[in-house]
């Protein structure tokens, strides 16, 4: 016997020497409808030698528990904010290995992963990869008629002498509505050091697998029904942006690749981008708005001190070496990167930041929050988003050229207004690609990409002497550093502006996307 269903959980890392406390908390019992079970878990995972299920992403595991072998395999979904959909399939076994023929009688025969079970041979290639021993504790709870499953596993995942240690909490939907999972999350967040997990027990045993470094991760493209509401996409948009801040999460935690931070900086921006948008269909909380302001000037500081410290003062000519002292330059400029970054870390991990994902996306997927926020004049939130999307892109392209009108004698502050103008038009052309011809769409993303580059350098230049008066200067060694660089830095402004006015020529010369949807 087996089954299959499309699993909804919310995921948290709890802090190890709270774990007691959570299983003492008033707040469980008094919505537990009994006591805890609890149980000791061990679970194989397995996979080919070139990783033939995780490639099509799926996982595969063998779970024992009191006697009983059960093998799971999921598959698909996503993840939003620690909230996870996965399809999952699953059916007893006789022992510690997987059956894959049982398996394929849960899977439906049109699917992917049917097709993925099927390759020739699969059962024979797959091996035990890593190991799962925790012990878990569950309770079954009712909070104000929705059901729950709060889950809390500890333990280790091993892989050979590799070994990671475990303490989660899940909350798994069991009847009711998504967000009330994050409205409990929130409370439990308020007595516990919890922080929102994106990933799962099986992603983190293939990274101990693979012993990589995280990589940074750029904005997906957002996935769009043609016939879509204004309210469809406004959750799509978000949780897409939502996602990309957090995909690149562990990366920055990591430290080791600038990268990470850009595009996690570049996610916040996004996302504030894309709630102005639709800032006249449901108006964002001043609260979460706040919130997301104090990450992004973490992220910006952070960013903009890693922009100077590796690409910014890479354009000082060495010849000046003998002249001043470089080194101590770069030397102060990687310092003050170094402590920004730490700034960063210590955000990530705050309870502020775990709050603002929660809050977010409780937010995000109340049906109500439009009536409740949106002024009178509200625009209708279950139109068709193809009209929204019309809409926005042309008030963003005239935006635009009003902006680009005095290129030629634009001072610093109206060069900046240009360029995030230009970024917003960029964002807005991307979150309705899925809605237009995608040449048409991606040769206006292109044009304004190379105009947002040619702005960009320029701004980093301008920040980077902002910057420059930051750092100390007591000794003359320092003074005379510093002196150099602004004044090189704010000379190459100048120099080169041709290539600004041929990006700008090729935008003006283009109009937004308008083309039938597809």
């Amino acid at each position: 016997m087996g089954h299959w269903n499309m699993e909804i959980e919310l995921k948290l890392l709890l802090d190890p020497a709270a774990a007691s406390k959570l299983r003492r908390l008033p707040l469980i019992g008094r919505h537990a409808l009994g006591k805890p079970s609890r149980d000791t878990l061990l679970a194989i995972y397995f996979d080919t030698p070139d990783f033939h299920l995780f490639r099509h992403g799926a996982g595969l595991r063998v779970r024992e528990a009191g006697g009983v072998w059960t093998q799971t395999m999921k598959a698909g979904g996503g993840v939003l904010g620690g909230l996870h959909r996965r399809h999952e399939w699953e059916g007893e076994v006789a022992g510690a290995l997987p059956e894959l023929e049982r398996l394929a009688e849960l899977v439906e025969a049109d699917s992917p992963w049917a097709a993925m079970l099927a390759e020739p041979g699969l059962g024979a290639r797959l091996q035990p990869l890593f190991t799962v021993r925790v012990q878990r504790s569950a309770w079954q709870l009712n909070v104000d008629g929705d059901e729950f499953e709060l889950v809390l596993d500890e333990g280790t995942l091993e892989r050979g002498e590799l070994s990671l240690p475990i303490c989660e909490v899940e909350l798994e939907l069991i009847e009711g509505r998504p967000r009330r999972l994050y409205d409990f999350a929130l409370r439990l967040a308020e007595r516990l050091p919890l922080r929102v997990d994106n990933g799962n027990k099986a992603e983190r045993g293939y990274a101990l697998c693979l012993q990589a470094p995280c990589g940074a991760v750029a904005a997906r493209a957002v996935a769009l029904a043609p016939r879509a509401s204004v309210e469809e996409g406004l959750q799509a948009i978000l949780g897409n942006c939502v996602a990309h801040i957090q995909d690149n999460e562990a990366g920055v935690l990591d430290g080791h690749n600038g990268e990470c931070l850009h595009q996690m900086r570049v996610g916040v921006r996004r996302l504030r981008s894309a709630l102005k948008m639709f800032g006249g269909v449901a108006p964002c909380p001043a609260p979460l708005l706040a919130d997301i302001a104090w990450l992004a000037a973490a992220l910006g500081a952070a960013r903009d001190w890693d922009v100077m410290a590796t690409s910014t003062l890479a354009l000082l000519p060495a010849s000046a070496a003998g002249a001043v002292d470089l080194p101590l330059l770069r030397q102060m400029v990687a310092e003050m990167a170094a402590a920004r970054r730490q700034d960063v870390t210590r955000a990530l991990l705050s309870e502020r930041y775990t709050r603002l994902l929660l809050s977010f996306c409780a937010w995000m997927l109340d049906p109500e929050r439009a009536a409740a926020l949106a002024p009178p004049e509200a625009k209708n939130p279950q139109r068709r988003l193809v009209r929204f999307a019309a809409e926005t892109l042309a008030g963003s392209h005239r935006k635009l050229q009003k902006r680009g009108k005095h290129l030629g004698a634009a001072d610093p502050r109206a060069l900046h207004r240009l360029r995030i103008a230009v970024k917003k038009a960029r964002y807005a052309a991307q979150f309705f690609q899925a809605l237009y011809r995608p040449r048409r769409v991606q040769a206006y993303a292109d044009a304004l990409g190379a105009l947002q580059d040619e702005l960009g350098w320029r701004n980093d230049v301008a920040v980077a002497d902002a910057l420059l008066l930051q750092l100390p200067g007591e000794r003359p060694e320092q003074v005379a550093a510093i002196a150099f660089a602004r004044g090189f830095l704010l000379a190459r402004l100048h120099d080169d502006s041709g290539a600004l006015r041929k990006a700008w020529r090729k935008v003006r010369a283009l109009t937004p996307p308008s083309a039938p949807p597809k």
